[in-house]
């Protein structure tokens, strides 16, 4: 095909990247197992979640139930997590689903999603550079806000009350120290997670030590409000808002878990990427559940949920659990949990800035964003140029919008990203073995037999073009019907019918008969040290639960991210697909430094 925005890239084309590379294009590889529990990657880009978004979902969504909410959520990020390991140890590149989805897909859907990431850790990176300035301000008494709000008020619809010019300081601080490179600034990150880490760990001990269970039976006949005088909000119990509140509070949980696959874009810097990187995304997750379903807990217990401070929801119930634990007329706990606080979203800023410029990097590497952007510091080996253009932008963001309603936008973006790569692993592990590398150079023949008999009983033991036609036609077909099937349920949750159920029954029984269809075709005997088990029914399942997620989503954050979606594909046919690395050209002169490359490594030693 001549066609680079269609063509799939070989896996080979990864290796002939970093052939190319001069030394000084190389990530330093210092990244280890452990980095991910001292480190940005397990804590960086998701507890800032649960301080930020428990207490409005527990109070209006979901009350004691979004226990079960964080539950389910792991799950989901479970499923999702072992199919990042599986394409993480088979694509070691930067930049995570993007690069998955450049080897199974091809060049456009793999822009798009490039271009979606972009988008969530912006978003993200904005929110929380606002949400920690708003929390140095608390600390100064609103004196900050008030200022900007008498001097540089700005009365524009859409726009924030003022401007957040110190939220623009955080998000240059904060790069900079990236900018020194990995070692250097991972240090004091390192400080932050293990300090924010042991607090987690205090609160969690004080808060079940006050625990009362009587805060998950609560009855509204026998309710005492003794703290605000806000109208009682649900039926109270475990379930004040029903079933459907837990899974309304799920899309919102399962954005606390927003971060592991921030383990799988650093790939290139791990010392044994196909061992560590599957180990810490599984590992990060399941530290993750720990810690929130605890978190939610100690939350539930303490304090019945129609109290809780949407705003600061744990300092809040700490002083109204302990409200004579106090030093000097401050209450002990609340300070301990805004330091807490402050310490998790500066250490999100940090891990969400790191991602963003490693996936801009890849792209511009590719030749899908300008090239200059590709270019690392000589120093320190990061993308300097990268980094600073996403500072600058979400810095822009922060100053003038107040990006907390548009949070939603990044479990879309998110979930629809996940999707994508559950839908990869499968293809990928059915390929024939010219998209994999350091395989056998048998040669395979195309199967003569038709396409159906080759669908009901394989005739060849490894995959070729016929294989492959089969498994992207019926993956094709078993997304459609997965997804007709995630809309079903959803409108299950308002009424249901026996026609509605019946036809989801034999779409289910359909999808099911697609999955073993798919199961009997020939796999890829590749050297991953991890492969996901029961394929493809446990990247369906995951792909089936992120669908339902991204159908509890608003449709403010559909039509935003459908905004963003359609400016990237004006990019990408104006400028990418005429300086994309698949270019024909360019993909010539790539072939000839390649072979050039390997032409001096062996020169180098035989001599």
């Amino acid at each position: 095909s001549n066609s680079g925005a269609l063509q799939l890239r070989p896996h080979e084309f990864v290796v002939e990247r970093q052939m190319v590379k001069n030394s000084d294009q190389f990530y330093k590889q210092n990244v280890n197992i452990l980095e991910p529990f001292t480190d940005r990657y397990c804590l960086s880009c998701s507890l800032n979640g649960m301080y930020v978004m428990i207490g409005e979902t527990v109070k209006y969504e979901s009350g004691p139930s979004i226990v079960i909410s964080f539950v389910i959520a792991a799950i989901a990020a479970i499923l999702c997590g072992l199919c990042f390991c599986e394409l993480s140890a088979k694509v070691q590149s930067s930049g995570a689903a993007y690069s998955y989805l450049y080897v199974t897909m091809g060049e456009f859907l793999a822009f798009l999603m490039g271009w979606n990431y972009i988008l969530q850790y912006i978003i993200a990176l904005s929110s929380d550079a606002r949400a920690l300035s708003k929390n140095l301000d608390s600390l100064a008494f609103n004196k900050i806000s008030n200022f900007s709000l008498y001097y540089v008020k700005m009365s524009i619809t859409g726009l924030a009350e003022y401007p957040d010019f110190l939220s623009f300081l955080i998000i240059i601080i904060t790069s900079s120290l990236l900018m020194f490179g990995i070692k250097e600034s991972s240090f004091i990150n390192k400080s932050i997670n293990i300090g924010n880490l042991s607090i987690m760990i205090i609160i969690m001990i004080f808060g079940f030590y006050k625990a009362d269970i009587k805060n998950w039976e609560i009855n509204l006949n026998e309710i005492n409000k003794t703290k605000s005088n806000e109208t009682i909000l649900g039926k109270g119990g475990f379930f004040p808002y029903g079933y459907q509140g837990i899974f309304d509070s799920i899309a919102r949980c399962f954005y606390a878990f927003i971060g592991f696959d921030a383990i799988a874009s650093t790939t290139e810097e791990s010392k044994n990427p196909k061992r560590d990187t599957p180990n810490a995304i599984v590992l990060a997750i399941l530290l993750l559940s720990f810690l929130y379903t605890s978190l939610s807990c100690v939350l539930t217990l303490l304090e019945p949920y129609y109290l809780i401070d949407e705003n600061t929801p744990f300092s809040s119930t700490f002083e109204y659990a302990y409200s004579n634990f106090t030093l000097g007329g401050f209450n002990i706990f609340k300070i301990l949990i805004l330091v807490n606080v402050l310490l998790s979203i500066f250490v999100s800023i940090y891990g969400e800035i790191y991602v963003a410029s490693r996936i801009i990097s890849a792209m511009a590497l590719d030749g899908l964003l300008f090239k200059f952007l590709s270019k690392l510091s000589k120093k320190y080996q990061t993308p300097f140029y990268a980094t600073l253009l996403a500072a600058i932008v979400s810095g822009s963001f922060s100053v003038l919008f107040d990006l907390m309603e548009l949070l939603d936008i990044l479990s879309l973006g998110t979930l629809s990203a996940y999707c994508v790569v559950s839908v990869c692993v499968i293809l990928l592990r059915f390929s024939p073995n010219d998209l994999v590398i350091y395989e056998s150079n048998e040669s395979l023949e195309q199967s003569h037999a038709s396409f159906f008999e080759e669908l009901i009983k394989p005739t060849s033991n490894v995959p070729n073009l016929m294989t492959k036609r089969i498994i992207n036609t019926l993956v094709i077909i078993s997304v459609f019907t997965m997804i007709s099937i995630c809309v079903l349920l959803r409108v299950f949750s308002f009424c249901v019918n026996l026609t509605m159920f019946m036809i989801l029954a034999i779409l289910i029984g359909f999808s099911f008969v697609l999955s073993v269809l798919i199961y009997k075709q020939p796999q890829f005997k590749n050297e991953s040290s991890f492969k996901i088990p029961y394929l493809p029914f446990l990247p369906f399942m995951s792909f089936l639960i992120n669908m339902y997620l991204m159908l509890t989503i608003s449709l403010e954050a559909w039509l935003i991210l459908s905004v963003w979606m359609v400016v990237g594909i004006v990019i990408y046919f104006t400028y990418s697909i005429n300086h994309s690395q698949e270019c024909p050209k360019k993909r010539k002169k790539l072939n000839s430094l390649a072979d050039n490359s390997t032409r001096m490594t062996l020169l180098s030693q035989s001599s």
